[in-house]
C-alpha cells in the first residue's frame, strides 16, 4: 500500500518504499524498502525497515496509519517521515527516521 518512489541523485539508485500487511486481519504492518541500482536488471529483495501498528476506530474507519508518508534519498540513505499510532497512549504523531539501505549492486 502507498507506494512511494525516490531517486537518489548521488548514487543513481531508485528507492521504493511501501506498506505491507503480512497477515490478513492483523493490526501489524511492515514498512518495506526495495532498491533498483543503476544498470541492475531487478530490484533488491525487500527489507523491513519498520513494523507499525495500525488502528481502526469504533466506526470502522482507518484513523492512524500512513496518512502522512514521505520518502527522500541521498547518498545511499533513505529519509522517511510517516504517521505512527501509539496503541498504549492512544495518540498518533509524525516520526522521522533515516536508514542506510543495502543491497548487492549489479554492474
Amino acid at each position: 500500500m502507498q507506494e512511494t518512489l525516490a531517486y537518489d541523485r548521488e548514487t543513481g539508485d531508485l528507492v521504493l518504499a511501501y506498506y505491507e500487511v503480512p497477515q490478513p486481519g492483523s493490526h501489524l504492518a511492515d514498512l518495506k524498502l526495495r532498491v533498483l541500482h543503476p544498470k541492475a536488471t531487478a530490484w533488491t529483495p525487500s527489507q523491513t525497515i519498520r513494523v507499525l501498528t495500525w488502528y481502526w476506530d469504533n466506526h470502522g474507519s482507518q484513523t492512524a496509519f500512513g496518512d502522512y508518508f514521505g520518502l527522500q534519498t541521498n547518498g545511499g540513505v533513505a529519509h522517511v517521515a510517516e504517521q505512527y499510532y501509539d496503541t498504549n497512549k492512544h495518540i498518533s504523531y509524525i516520526e522521522y527516521f533515516s536508514v542506510h539501505y543495502v543491497g548487492n549492486r549489479s554492474n
